[in-house]
């Protein structure tokens, strides 16, 4: 999916979208500069036994990239 300059990934989920609590804290917590590895973000998937999609709706949210 590309996006233009300047866009924010959160406006694709809606003004009424809200971030997990508990897989917002992890993925503030393994963040670095912005972004999360890939293998992070599946880590904190099976952790919290979540879809890869919640944690990807999630990391929009935040303006997290991958």
């Amino acid at each position: 999916m590309t996006r233009k300059k300047g866009q924010k990934f959160s406006k694709k989920h809606g003004s009424d979208a809200k971030a997990d609590p508990a897989v917002k804290d992890k993925l503030e917590k393994k963040a670095k500069n912005g972004q999360v590895a890939c293998a992070a973000a599946f880590q904190i998937s099976q952790e919290l036994e979540v879809s890869p999609a919640d944690i990807g709706k999630t990391m929009d949210l935040l303006e997290l990239k991958l």
